[in-house]
């Protein structure tokens, strides 16, 4: 027979991917066209993670464009072989898919899917729809309280976006001021009790008071000055201002955690220019002001205000002088900013370790309607989703407040081998059951870079550890064992640049021996292009070698003296070459062990592919244990260096090792989520339609159409 395959970018809605066995011979090529699903009018995006490899999962409605697979989710069965392929999440923070932007709500809609929750957390997110990364406007499906109860939670902001604003201030009218809202102070700091719209300011010289204080800075004050800004605020204004200092600091306190607030300022201009960047405390980055751009103006007033989410009890806004002037602080406020927040809760609505059909509708007056499995479950009135029309759309928990580092993002990312839950390592050569018990015997390290190189035992097999390495997972390496990387002879040849971080730990002392690398031979000359190995590891101080052949530079560097006693101790290996800039460096825990310059040219050409535990064509010669083992064809930038090895070290309870001036000793590249825990389980067929389904079309989507 003749088959026919069409690439991912060529497969449309009415293009199919036929699963099953070949019968006869002969034959034709021919596509074959199918229809929609039969439930398809109002069908606004549908994922069905058919793919089963890569980094990028397709929208088949064309409505969408590709979704993003995030480092630490894998593809899994699904449910039953005509739904093909799923996505697994395993609840942790590098766990995610981004489905990209695309708009959203604004009327009646319903959202389905097919759901494997493996366990259940304290508000898991398994959708986080939202027009922007801080969740101003969204809707979240979750559970409650370490419940089975369903959460669905519809966010609509009243108009109201986070982050900074500027604006001229007039006078009252447009000063936002108003006693509909709740204020946790309003401050006129060097002048007496005033009142505007009916907020009562307090009048005061002090550095801080009930709810606030100044905490860097302002230790000067004027008097009076006239400001053309009409009102009491324009009094206000009058009265005069502190200033000085670099930085100067405001901390507010006694915030609920999780409640939205808006911080204003309210100044006039003083002369000439006067820039400051301003930044929030629970907020990132920050925004740059002129304080005096309405300098020779009337009204020359300026109200400048953040909307931030309170991250705890405290926040700290932040004001660094760019020039010789500093901010002058006339008077601010700190108020509840109001959302309209809706949350429905239907009992018994997850259920665990086992596939369940979930469906959302809801009617343009609210009315929304909860589906388990085809059957109607329960129906409350709830809101409508606003206009989501900056969208950040994740499956897996919203990236609320972190940042948003993630090696699968690293340019030049070839390899990726990440041992942690054991949803990566699998005891069979199909690659279809996960190691779960202490002492599997290991065919397959799963390759999460999306490139398909994954990790295939050739010599014996490692076993997987949970608790190995600080109490962490691990694969030991137990002397004749190796791991051969698939697909590598060739795509991992005659790079220019290369780059390896290596979480392991040295079992035994072996001298001349092949840890990893792209090599037929030990400290071979011509057939070996690169390797990393231990020369004479009994002797003080031991002896450890980065060779790299066909360069400028020396073959064999060697760690120094100085340092080579850590390889003894669980670590963080990084080996670079750069042949462009002439860099062969090697590092242990963030200092550097190795440093040759003048080191050029491309990496020596062979076929072998890369190994671990030993070298290509043999046996393994090691007793070590690797977490985790990144390849990159790129040498990384210095603060993507550092992020990934702060990454690393914080991920494996390794950052006690690192240099203390390190960027990221304290503290990862990657925070906690403020109040949710990631989604642990499996997704599979997401569809979101513009309206309400009826119950019927529940079912048949339930039923398979």
């Amino acid at each position: 027979p003749v088959d026919q395959v069409l690439p991912s970018v060529n497969q449309t809605v009415e293009s199919a991917t036929i699963r099953g066995n070949v019968l006869s011979d002969g034959g034709e090529s021919k596509e074959v066209f199918l229809q929609l699903p039969q439930t398809s009018n109002g069908l606004l995006a549908h994922w069905p993670f058919d793919e089963g490899e890569g980094v990028e999962t397709f929208e088949s409605t064309g409505f969408a464009s590709s979704a993003v697979i995030k480092g630490g989710v894998t593809w899994a069965p699904s449910l039953k072989d005509e739904l093909g392929s799923a996505l697994s999440l395993w609840g942790e923070e590098q766990s995610f898919i981004d489905l990209g932007s695309f708009n959203l709500g604004g009327g009646a809609m319903s959202l389905t899917g097919w759901f494997k929750l493996r366990s259940l957390g304290d508000g898991i997110r398994a959708l986080d729809f939202a027009d922007d990364e801080y969740g101003t406007n969204a809707i979240f499906l979750k559970n409650a309280d370490m419940s089975n109860t369903g959460s669905w939670t519809v966010v609509n902001s009243l108009g109201n976006q986070l982050g900074w604003t500027v604006a001229t201030l007039s006078g009252d009218t447009d000063s936002n001021i108003s006693s509909d809202f709740d204020y946790t102070c309003a401050i006129n700091l060097h002048g007496t009790n005033q009142s505007v719209n009916g907020v009562a300011f307090e009048g005061t010289t002090a550095n801080s008071g009930n709810g606030w204080a100044l905490t860097a800075g302002f230790g000067n004050e004027v008097d009076s000055s006239d400001s053309t800004v009409s009102g009491t605020i324009g009094t206000i204004l009058d009265e005069g201002f502190k200033f000085s200092g670099d930085p100067q600091k405001i901390m507010l306190s006694g915030l609920t955690d999780g409640e939205t607030y808006r911080f204003s300022m309210y100044s006039q201009s003083w002369s000439g220019n006067r820039f400051c960047e301003l930044s929030c405390s629970d907020l990132p980055g920050s925004i740059t002001v002129d304080q005096d751009q309405n300098h020779g103006q009337a009204p020359d007033g300026l109200l400048v205000e953040c909307t931030y989410v309170a991250a705890g009890s405290e926040v700290e806004f932040i004001i660094d002088p760019i020039g010789s002037g500093t901010w002058h602080l006339y008077a601010f406020s700190n108020r509840v900013e109001p959302l309209d927040r809706n949350e429905m809760l239907v009992d018994s609505f997850w259920k665990l370790n086992e596939w369940q059909h979930l469906a959302i509708t809801i009617e343009e007056d609210g009315q929304t309607k909860f589906y388990s499995d085809g059957n109607f479950i329960s129906s409350q009135q709830g809101n409508v989703p606003a206009d989501l029309n900056r969208s950040f759309h994740i499956l897996g928990g919203n990236r609320l407040g972190m940042d948003q580092f993630n090696p699968i993002d690293l340019e030049g990312l070839q390899l990726w081998l990440d041992a942690r839950y054991g949803h990566t390592v699998f005891i069979d050569a199909e690659a279809t059951t996960s190691a779960s018990a202490e002492g599997d015997n290991i065919a397959v390290w799963k390759d999460l870079s999306g490139n398909g190189h994954d990790a295939r035992s050739t010599e014996g097999t490692p076993v997987w550890l949970p608790y190995g390495f600080n109490e962490l997972p691990t694969l030991f390496f137990d002397y004749n064992t190796q791991m051969t990387v698939q697909n590598s002879s060739e795509e991992f040849d005659g790079w220019t640049k290369l780059s390896v971080y290596a979480v392991l730990e040295e079992k035994s002392k072996n001298p001349w021996s092949f840890w990893f690398g792209k090599s037929g031979g030990l400290n071979n000359g011509s057939n070996s292009s690169w390797h990393f190995m231990s020369r004479r590891p009994d002797i003080n101080p031991p002896r450890y070698r980065f060779r790299v052949n066909g360069t400028t530079g020396g073959d064999t560097p060697e760690i120094s003296g100085a340092y080579s006693n850590l390889v003894h101790d669980p670590m963080l290996l990084v080996l670079n070459y750069d042949g462009v800039a002439g860099k062969r460096q090697a590092l242990i825990n963030g200092t550097t062990v190795i440093d040759q310059s003048n080191d050029t040219g491309s990496i020596h050409s062979t076929t072998n592919p890369l190994t671990i535990g030993g070298k290509a064509g043999t046996w393994g010669s090691i007793q070590t244990n690797f977490s985790e083992f990144i390849v990159l064809e790129n040498v990384l930038a210095r603060t993507q260096h550092l992020e990934l090895e702060g990454y690393l070290a914080h991920k494996w309870s390794l950052q006690d090792k690192l240099p203390e001036n390190h960027e990221y000793k304290t503290s990862p590249p990657v925070s906690a989520p403020k109040d949710f825990d990631f989604f642990d389980g499996i997704i599979d067929d997401l569809r979101i339609y513009e309206r309400a389904l009826s119950n019927e079309e529940v079912a048949s989507i339930f039923d398979g159409d």
